[in-house]
């Protein structure tokens, strides 16, 4: 297999034959770390126009200038993934989380306030860094939004959410160790095959007993998977993630209490905050989103 050419993200208009400069960051990078020449070809995409080839018309230490030359993937017509909320943690287990939830395609990344919160301050500029670099690695079209964060009230009362769903290790026995086993979260088949039939989506109701989502076909006859943002895939998701400890008992019975809510285990297992968000996104991929899907489609 060819090494593919070096891949970056630019916020300039993509287009035919339409010269851009190049950053000074990224002329540095092309020429003095992978010492790249003129007439060297770099992938480009900025989220909007696909993804371009354009060779390099000139690369110094201080800037240099790209002209794209082909289109090399169209740019998807519609979102595909969830946003993901999580409790900050300390510097590197959230750079891990920022970084692995743009590998796993979320939309959006969101840090949220809890009472249990340990990072209050969240270096907004430095994850937004860290979501380009895993998009430009991992083949995305796009990068991730980094939003500023939010209180766990203030999410809940988001009426743009049509679906949460909640990784919930707890029971209702707040004098039990971790709640005790009364009041537990399902498995993730049995959580979202009832909470797909509680929202009358009958048609996907059949294939989550497979553990495998069909696709629906909206009435385009476009193919959409579940949890797609049109009003035939179930709308927008949000993967929730408590902090180290997890929610308290109040915060718990906030979000279950939330007809939105899919509350599900994530297995027998204790896991890090870090842990849980990777496994809940890849749930939801398997069953909801691109991982269900045809992967011949583009992404």
């Amino acid at each position: 297999m060819a090494k593919p050419p070096p891949r970056l993200w630019t916020k300039e208009t993509l287009a035919h034959g339409v010269a851009f400069s190049l950053t000074k960051e990224q002329a540095h990078y092309l020429g003095t770390v992978l010492r790249l020449k003129e007439g060297d070809t770099v992938l480009f995409f900025n989220g909007k126009d696909g993804e371009w080839s354009a060779p390099l018309e000139a690369i110094s230490r201080k800037g240099g200038v790209a002209r794209p030359e082909a289109q090399t993937r169209p740019q998807p017509a519609s979102a595909m993934g969830p946003d993901l909320f999580f409790a900050p943690l300390k510097k590197g287990p959230t750079d891990f989380i920022v970084q692995k939830a743009t590998e796993l395609g979320v939309e959006m990344v969101c840090p949220v306030l809890t009472d249990r919160t340990i990072a209050q301050r969240v270096p907004l500029e430095r994850l937004g860094l860290i979501a380009r670099e895993a998009a430009e690695q991992c083949e995305r079209l796009d990068v991730p939004l980094v939003k500023q964060p939010v209180r766990l009230a203030d999410l809940l009362e988001d009426d743009e959410i049509d679906h949460i769903l909640f990784c919930d290790e707890a029971g209702d026995n707040p004098d039990a160790r971790w709640g005790g086993a009364a009041g537990r979260a399902a498995l993730p088949g049995q959580a979202l095959e009832r909470f797909a039939t509680e929202y009358g989506q009958r048609q996907v109701e059949s294939s989550l007993k497979n553990k495998d989502l069909q696709q629906v076909r909206d009435s385009e006859g476009t193919r959409t998977a579940v949890g797609q943002t049109s009003s035939s895939s179930g709308g927008r998701w949000a993967v929730l993630i408590g902090p180290e400890g997890g929610f308290t008992p109040a915060e718990r019975q906030a979000i279950r209490a939330d007809k939105r809510t899919a509350a599900i285990s994530l297995g027998p297992r204790i896991l890090k905050a870090e842990t849980a968000a990777l496994v809940a996104l890849t749930v939801w991929q398997l069953f909801i989103g691109d991982l269900s899907a045809n992967p011949d489609e583009e992404r």
